[in-house]
């Protein structure tokens, strides 16, 4: 007779606590009643995991539901798992993503971060690609040491300034500068060396 009363709960859904025993895929809890396979709600944003403490409905013998993650042993990451789009929205408010010891963002397709205005602190950046493409308006980098490394470095400006305060020095194995109207130099002093040779050649050359 009890069982038969069971079984009559059982098809009109039953609510009570379980216990994980499989995870992975399909699940398998245990309750008070029995052991079912079951799969969570969709509100059950928590993937359940074996071990877990839950909330469960029965809706057959065949079919149960996870409805809530109650307890979790402690040290079991907790993953929060949807088998479709994932939004996150404020209507009115904003959205604070916080890691006490790390925040990792891993995506199999491309990341799109649009705002109209970004603000980044970073106490060190490391930055590694393939390929970098950037479009801007304007850019001000502020800092006090700027190393770059480049196997191959072009550039294409329409006006260009810069402003030394105190040494400017290259040192390559060839210098080409060209100019299609003037070339000035200008200094206090101005020297000139060669070890081997040194050529002026002009339709006019005008010392002093």
């Amino acid at each position: 007779m009890s069982n038969l009363a069971i079984d009559l709960r059982v098809q009109t859904g039953l609510q009570e606590f379980g216990d994980i025993l499989e995870g992975e895929g399909t699940l398998r809890v245990r309750g008070a009643s029995g052991c079912y396979p079951a799969q969570a709600a969709v509100s059950c944003l928590v993937a359940p995991a074996p071990g877990d403490r839950v909330l469960m409905v029965v809706e057959s013998p065949q079919r149960a539901f996870v409805l809530a993650v109650l307890e979790r042993r402690p040290g079991v990451a907790l993953h929060i798992c949807t088998s479709g789009d994932l939004h996150l929205e404020s209507a009115a408010g904003a959205v604070h993503v916080r890691g006490a010891a790390g925040l990792a963002l891993a995506s199999g397709g491309a990341i799109e971060v649009r705002a109209p205005e970004a603000e980044i602190t970073f106490g060190r950046l490391s930055l590694s690609a393939a390929a970098l493409s950037a479009c801007v308006e304007a850019a001000r980098v502020v800092g006090d040491t700027l190393d770059q490394v480049f196997a191959r470095c072009t550039q294409r400006v329409r006006h260009s300034l810069r402003r030394v305060e105190e040494l400017d020095q290259v040192k390559a194995g060839q210098i080409d500068y060209a100019a299609s109207d003037t070339l000035s130099l200008h200094g206090a002093n101005l020297l000139a060396s060669a070890k081997s040779l040194v050529k002026v050649d002009a339709d006019q050359i005008h010392l002093g």
